[in-house]
């Protein structure tokens, strides 16, 4: 079996071998970078990139998780594997370069996820096979980027478009309109649009009105392929007016943030307005395998045709264009940023890097579907769209009483006199559909119409109901298998309707006696299985969480929904249920990785439950539980200073008391660790750590030691973590080093005795002193001595009158600072 590693943002395929896994070292990352910039005629310079900005979650060393190259000066970069059982190329680009220190948060993320993924591989994987490629990468011949232009939403494409009456501010133009506008571009066509266009924005509430034909025509010579702020006028124009053109011809709910339009009513609009050949096809990935999917892309890019591809996260979709492939299974992506994120993808790994308008923080691998063969009217080679044109929504049983969900019925027992096979239609091609459905008896041999219904003038993304009355259908006595088809001509060939959900039947079995009937569908193959052990970080309340665990698919059909976790209390009640989404072909393995946030989960005992499911949001009826639940613990800890958030510049010996509530009924045990941000947001290095033990409901006291960090005067963040991985960051604390007297109140405590006579300064306390300082208001250490016992004496007869800070530290840890006046007799 193929195994993947798959998460929210980022997917990569192993394919097993007897081969023995290894590292793969910088000179060996090297090679191949200079080795897959050779198999593409390019000689540029190769730099390597410093990968020291990696998060520290990261386990693998630094240099053995990924290797990155920039490509001579901002001409791509080449991401490398750290070890042999990935993929060795895990991704590139043929623009831009990367930069850690100053690239974004989102980009830097999308290259610790790449690390983390690689460093998390199970120890008994195998090496990536080199030799036995996927299907993917059998086709080998490369088309380069078919688009020239890099174009985005906003200034200057947006100068048409109308005002958001709500913010005052221009409306972008929309992730179609920029997409669609980019192929009409690389067509040059039309010259001019035609007809009227009227529609409700029902974003504004109000009706929108284009005539076509009183607008200029297209200016196609003054469009560039890239816009700045220095773009004059003229050619600013130029590009806007298309725009907007586009915008009204897809109906666009415009607003000033997120402008929304169909993806197929950018086909409409280009057959209607635009003068393109009405056989545009509209295909989902959901109807169709792996191959046939691949091949689909690969025969458009081959002919010519960038492909308008659209794809959605649980949260949103967005609109972009397929336009390149380098014959070795990856596919160049326009995302219509820009050139933001523009480069090569794997079809089941459409994760840009970074986003920009109308974009979000997932990738765009669900749910993903194209228009293609498009072209101009009166192009060579127009065939119209005959496969997967109609759908099944939902399949139906019905007898004398009622209707039947068929996927919910395993069996229902009928007679043929009063039964009905139905289901709704919707035409998924963006023409009328006019032909015949039927219910036809499948066999080795090939299918049997038993009863055929007429559908007329069924509109793009319309339905209809079809239905088969089985009174007058003449069966032997058996059982048969029925399936569903349809054709647009008597000259046409049978095509199969399938259900629109991967996990809906499509045919049912009909067992007849007499004029008894039963009917039964025929459901597919899902078989999902957890394949690993459940891992997960550091728990807390109101933190944020990650879980991960392997998924095999041993059905017989691509699962194309979520992984989750489902989080139970001691009654069993859910609290809390996250998912993520994944992409599974039939007979593979996928990690999933689900990050999600416990919020309003109160510290305490749980069961952790991992599962499977269609839905988004699922309810404990949609999800497919996948093991036993898991004991799981969540801590919710209330961490502060114990004497005021501050140190003192002597801070060498000095630990941090914290004071640390427990608000968890369980009792919690652990190590906390710590970094130390400077005021210019540098990490000061150093080890600071603290053992922790508190009981239920309670609050105990850590000492937080560590390195001498030689820290100046100023305002630090003290940032904390739960240890070991540092996976999880619990609170962030304004940290005073000072010794300013003004910016310090006295702390009195316990009985300490402080005297000042005889020029000495005699302190006197009930428990073991450590040390003692004292400094001078402006911060300089004056006097700093060892003690021993309970009393001791600093000699201050050469020190001027004044206000001084005395810091007293006792071996328990307690600190005490005071603000002392020594006055000259």
């Amino acid at each position: 079996m193929k195994r993947q590693i798959l998460t929210a943002a980022f997917i990569s395929w192993l394919t097993g071998t007897s081969m023995t896994a290894a590292t793969v070292n910088h000179d060996a990352a090297l090679h191949y970078a200079t080795e897959f910039l050779s198999e593409r005629g390019l000689s540029s310079t190769l730099r390597p990139v410093s990968l020291s900005a990696i998060s520290r979650s990261v386990s693998l060393p630094q240099s053995e998780a990924v290797h990155i190259f920039n490509i001579g000066e901002n001409e791509g970069y080449v991401i490398i594997a750290g070890d042999d059982r990935a993929k060795k190329i895990l991704a590139y680009s043929d623009t831009g370069n990367i930069d850690m220190a100053t690239m974004p948060e989102a980009c830097r993320t999308w290259i610790e996820q790449y690390a983390e993924e690689i460093s998390s591989l199970p120890a008994d994987s195998h090496a990536a096979d080199t030799a036995g490629q996927t299907y993917e990468n059998k086709r080998a011949n490369a088309v380069a980027p078919l688009l020239k232009s890099r174009w985005n939403q906003k200034s200057p494409y947006n100068l048409q478009c109308p005002v958001d009456i709500t913010t005052g501010r221009q409306s972008v133009t929309g992730c179609v309109a920029t997409a669609t506008a980019q192929i009409m571009q690389y067509h040059r066509h039309p010259l001019q649009a035609t007809g009227t266009v009227s529609y409700e924005d029902r974003n504004e509430k109000i009706v929108r009105e284009l005539d076509f034909s009183a607008i200029a025509p297209f200016d196609w010579n003054h469009m560039t392929d890239t816009y700045d702020d220095s773009a004059d006028d003229e050619s600013s124009q130029a590009v806007a007016s298309l725009m907007k053109a586009v915008g009204y011809g897809t109906k666009m709910q415009y607003s000033s943030e997120t402008s929304i339009a169909y993806h197929q009513d950018a086909g409409k609009a280009l057959i209607d307005y635009f003068g393109y050949d009405r056989n545009i096809h509209f295909y989902e990935r959901g109807s169709m395998s792996d191959s046939e999917w691949t091949d689909l892309i690969i025969s458009e890019l081959e002919a010519g045709r960038p492909v308008l591809y659209d794809g959605r996260n649980p949260s949103m979709g967005h609109t972009f264009v397929c336009d390149g492939y380098d014959g070795n299974g990856y596919f160049h992506f326009n995302w219509g940023w820009s050139g933001m994120s523009d480069g090569y993808y794997s079809l089941s790994a459409l994760n840009p890097s970074e986003q920009s308008t109308g974009g979000s923080t997932g990738g765009y691998t669900l749910k993903q579907a194209v228009l293609c063969h498009i072209a101009p009217q009166g192009t060579p080679g127009s065939v119209a769209q005959t496969e997967r044109l109609l759908n099944i929504e939902k399949l139906y049983f019905r007898d004398a009483t009622s209707f039947h969900i068929a996927s919910e019925t395993p069996e229902l027992h009928t007679t043929l006199d009063d039964s009905q096979l139905f289901f709704y239609s919707f035409n998924k091609g963006l023409n009328d559909f006019t032909g015949e459905v039927c219910a036809a008896v499948i066999t080795d041999s090939g299918i049997t119409p038993i009863s055929t219904t007429t559908v007329s003038g069924l509109e793009n993304n319309n339905y209809t109901a079809v239905r088969f009355q089985l009174a007058d259908v003449s069966l032997a006595d058996g059982t048969y298998r029925i399936g569903f088809y349809y054709r647009c001509g008597e000259q046409d060939g049978w095509h199969v309707v399938k259900c629109s959900t991967a996990n809906g039947p499509s045919e049912c079995y009909a067992t007849v006696s007499g004029r008894k009937l039963t009917l039964s569908p025929v459901m597919p193959t899902i078989s999902v299985n957890l394949a690993s052990e459940l891992s997960w970080n550091h728990l807390h309340a109101d933190a944020p969480a990650t879980w991960t665990f392997d998924i095999a698919n041993t059905g017989d059909i691509r699962l194309e929904g979520y992984a989750g976790i489902a989080l139970a209390d001691a009654s069993g009640d859910y609290k809390g249920i996250y998912v993520s989404p994944i992409l599974c072909p039939a007979n593979e393995t996928v990690t999933a990785k689900i990050n999600s946030t416990l919020k309003g989960i109160a510290g305490g005992t749980y069961q952790a439950i991992p599962f499977y499911s269609y839905n988004s949001q699922p309810t404990v009826a949609d999800i497919t539980l996948l093991s036993q639940s898991v004991e799981v613990k969540i801590a919710h800890l209330s961490i502060l200073p114990e004497n005021g958030s501050y140190l003192m510049t002597d801070n060498a010996d000095t630990p941090l008391r914290l004071s640390v509530t427990n608000l968890s009924p369980d009792s919690w045990e652990g190590k906390l660790e710590a970094d130390i941000i400077a005021p210019d947001g540098s990490l000061r290095q150093g080890t600071f750590s603290a053992d922790v033990a508190v009981a239920p409901k309670s609050t105990a006291t850590a000492m937080l030691t560590g390195d001498n960090l030689n820290l100046e005067r100023g305002n630090y963040i003290l940032n904390l973590y739960m240890s070991p991985g540092r996976d999880l960051l619990l609170t962030s604390i304004s940290l005073l080093v000072t010794s300013h007297v003004s910016g310090l109140d006295e702390i009195v405590t316990d009985s300490m005795d402080v005297k000042v006579a005889d020029g000495h300064l005699y302190i006197a306390s009930p428990s073991q002193l450590s040390s003692v300082t004292l400094h001078d208001i402006a911060g300089h250490q004056l006097v700093r001595q060892n003690a021993n016992g309970n009393e001791t004496a600093i000699d201050i007869s050469g020190l001027q009158g004044g206000v001084y800070i005395l810091t007293i530290v006792r071996t328990d840890g307690n600190r005490d600072v005071r603000k002392i006046n020594i006055r000259n007799s």
